[in-house]
């Protein structure tokens, strides 16, 4: 990403979340989620064109033909992925994890919608402080860490209390290399007190290949202009045996096809959320 100014992603995933809103989608990311994309947003880019995109005819139309001729499906693959990994959040919560650690949130709005509810849970974000600037006015219970998550030391986090912690990995690892994604996973698997990892990862294509299916060469270009582009794929079994060989134990495993046995539309290939367990440590007191 560009240092001095927020993520574009971050930016574009917020936008997906109000168009998904507007649009009704199913599932639909709800109105308390709306109007806090929505305000961010608005603190991010520019307000007129802001209001264009969002709030009129013309914008919809031209977002939804932008989508159509880009990645078609993908802010419903949005509003799918953000509803599946909420709901794995308040089950490990009540599974007794007390602590939901986000990395590399952007503008998402998971743990500022969640903190008010549950108030003996601590929850913090990690971001770049160019993006986390756009979230001050979240609730105080919402702890804001501004950090470069490329030399981000986590487990200094994780050691902070020993408690057992939820991690949230939702759109980072892909921008990771390969040898960042293994430093970060084997800081994850040193903590004393329980850890849960919740991460969606791009798989690759047997052509050796990375990136939504259907979607069009317009993706890379656009992000590589924006210098976040791709680095981190891989296959299923790759993927089991590197959170194997950093102490990590899938729990699950959800693709689109299971989605969209939630969720009716298009589907779009090439993501997957995986859940996994530190090995080794202890389960929560209330699991």
């Amino acid at each position: 990403m560009r240092q001095t100014r927020p993520s574009s992603t971050a930016l574009l995933i917020a936008a997906c979340v109000v168009v998904a809103e507007r649009r009704r989608t199913d599932p639909q990311p709800g109105p308390e989620a709306l109007g806090l994309s929505s305000r961010w947003l608005e603190h991010g880019t520019n307000r007129a064109v802001l209001k264009l995109l969002l709030k009129s005819w013309v914008g919809a139309l031209g977002l939804r033909a932008v989508e159509v001729l880009i990645a078609p499906g993908f802010v419903q693959h949005v509003a799918r992925r953000k509803a599946w990994i909420e709901e794995e959040c308040r089950r490990s919560i009540n599974e007794g994890f007390t602590r939901v650690v986000v990395l590399g949130a952007g503008l998402d709005s998971l743990c500022a919608r969640l903190a008010p509810r549950f108030p003996n849970v601590q929850f913090t974000e990690v971001d770049h402080p160019a993006t986390q600037a756009l979230k001050r006015s979240m609730p105080g219970a919402v702890r804001l860490v501004p950090a470069d998550l490329r030399e981000f030391d986590v487990l200094t986090l994780l050691n902070e209390a020993a408690t057992p912690t939820l991690i949230i990995l939702e759109g980072l690892l892909m921008y990771f290399t390969p040898s960042e994604v293994e430093r970060l996973l084997r800081q994850l698997s040193g903590s004393a007190a329980p850890v849960r990892v919740i991460a969606t990862a791009m798989e690759q294509w047997p052509d050796g290949s990375t990136g939504f299916r259907p979607s069009s060469w317009l993706i890379r270009v656009w992000l590589w202009w924006q210098k976040e582009p791709f680095r981190w794929s891989a296959t299923r079994p790759e993927m089991h045996e590197i959170l194997k060989r950093r102490g990590l134990q899938v729990r699950r495993l959800v693709d689109e096809d299971g989605l969209a046995e939630r969720w009716a539309g298009p589907v779009l290939r090439g993501e997957v959320i995986v859940v996994a367990d530190a090995v080794g440590a202890q389960a929560p007191a209330d699991a």
